[in-house]
């Protein structure tokens, strides 16, 4: 039992989560635009949530937000 305890732990770390989007880095990003690849996108703040056209979810920070005077 304990085996299989240890099993489920290892492979559920690993393992994606479903409904979480990808972390991807700005760069990418950027390259997914140009490339119309991304179908939406959602601005919270410092993050960017999106959906490319083959329905995968990502997000991203935006290091171009800028909140000073």
């Amino acid at each position: 039992m304990v085996i299989v305890l240890v099993l489920l732990a290892v492979f559920s770390r690993y393992m994606p989560t479903v409904g979480q989007p990808e972390e991807v880095r700005y760069s990418t990003f950027l390259d997914d635009v140009k490339s119309n690849r991304v179908d939406s996108v959602v601005l919270q703040g410092e993050m960017i949530y999106g959906a490319r056209k083959d329905k995968t979810q990502f997000k991203t920070f935006n290091p171009e937000t800028d909140y000073t005077p």
